[in-house]
């Protein structure tokens, strides 16, 4: 009787609400490991790495000291099993993610892999009764050490696949391009015909998707050619997501999106109908490293708007000074950083009520 060969299950997810498939393997693991919100993981990293007075949010100081927090134990170094054969041949005795995950079919693992059997670790990933989560294939790594978990985290798993609401997700954010575009002059000169949405997504991947949206401008009395806008953006569906609760929040994802990619059109629009109407360059006192930045700016309280001089949103969610406004008061710079824009708000008010600038780590 033959041996019967097993092989994991590789369950594409990616808990990052951007897209991003590197660089952030520590947050999308262990997020789905601690059964928490992606955005309060990466604070709580940065948190802890501000307490070790670390430069890096992904070293396994930072990550450890949290796993052990949310009940996590030790890290378990994996034993090289490396065995002679007949011929007296030592093989290597590395087990790959694979096969490790076949072994170890029940409950909730962080395992941290390499390229090579002796290599540095330099990935982690979430197994979870066999199951290997993560946003590409790394199933031929190799294992290096991993955690185990006393108490399974309680789950509300659902039997989702994404590619059932394809349809839903075009025709709402299809509306969506439609009624926030009302609001611009530009609205009359749009190309129904051919503005249009697509969705694209791989089909092993049961929780993403990635939309694409065409908008078509006919020509305008401030400019005498047709202009295509194309912008696009991800759909993630949580692991844990309730049926019920999946429109809601896709249609909640593509209104924030959309109106951002409008907004920026818009800005672009302005720009094309004062070249049109108006000579020269209209003085601007503040820098602006995009149109994000330059939209979210006209949010903020006058006083902010009154001494800033130059205003960032760079990579937001990943980094504690992903939103960051220097400015001159009385003469002196100084420079408020925050890990989002609501925290921002608590930055700018806690300035403007102490006098004192709070740092990203304490909001």
């Amino acid at each position: 009787m033959s041996e019967t060969i097993k092989s994991a299950e590789l369950i594409k997810y990616n808990a990052n609400s951007a897209g991003n498939r590197t660089g952030d393997c520590v947050k999308r693991a262990l997020s789905l490991a601690f059964g928490i919100d992606y955005k309060e993981l990466s604070k709580q990293l940065l948190q802890e790495m501000h307490n070790q007075n670390q430069q890096q949010w992904n070293i396994s100081p930072v990550y450890d000291k949290l796993i052990k927090r949310y009940g996590g134990s030790s890290r378990t170094v994996q034993p090289n099993t490396a065995t002679v054969d007949a011929q007296g041949v030592t093989r290597d005795g590395a087990i790959t993610l694979n096969d490790w995950a076949d072994a170890h079919d029940q409950g909730t693992f962080l395992v941290c892999t390499g390229d090579t059997p002796n290599g540095r670790s330099n990935h982690i990933v979430c197994i979870i009764d066999g199951k290997v989560y993560d946003s590409w294939d790394s199933l031929q790594k190799y294992v290096k050490y991993y955690y185990t978990f006393d108490h399974a985290v309680e789950r509300n798993y659902v039997d989702i696949d994404i590619h059932e609401y394809l349809e839903d997700i075009v025709d709402i954010t299809l509306q969506e391009i439609l009624r926030i575009s009302d609001k611009y002059a530009w609205r009359q000169y749009m190309n129904t015909r051919s503005t249009g949405v697509r969705t694209k997504t791989n089909s092993d991947n049961r929780y993403n998707a990635k939309v694409y949206c065409d908008l078509y401008l006919n020509p305008r009395p401030y400019s005498d050619r047709e202009d295509q806008y194309a912008f696009n953006f991800g759909i993630t569906l949580p692991i844990d997501v309730k049926e019920d609760a999946i429109i809601p929040l896709i249609q909640k994802t593509a209104k924030q999106r959309v109106y951002d990619r409008l907004w920026s059109v818009n800005e672009q629009e302005k720009k094309k109908e004062e070249a049109y109407e108006y000579s020269g360059d209209n003085n601007n006192y503040v820098r602006f490293n995009s149109d994000l930045a330059r939209r979210w700016f006209k949010s903020l309280p006058g006083w902010v708007q009154g001494i800033a001089t130059y205003v960032s949103i760079d990579r937001p969610g990943m980094y504690s000074d992903s939103y960051t406004i220097d400015a001159t008061d009385g003469g002196v710079p100084i420079t408020f950083e925050a890990y989002t824009s609501d925290d921002m708000k608590t930055v700018l008010n806690h300035y403007k009520t102490t006098g004192e600038i709070l740092a990203p780590y304490d909001v």
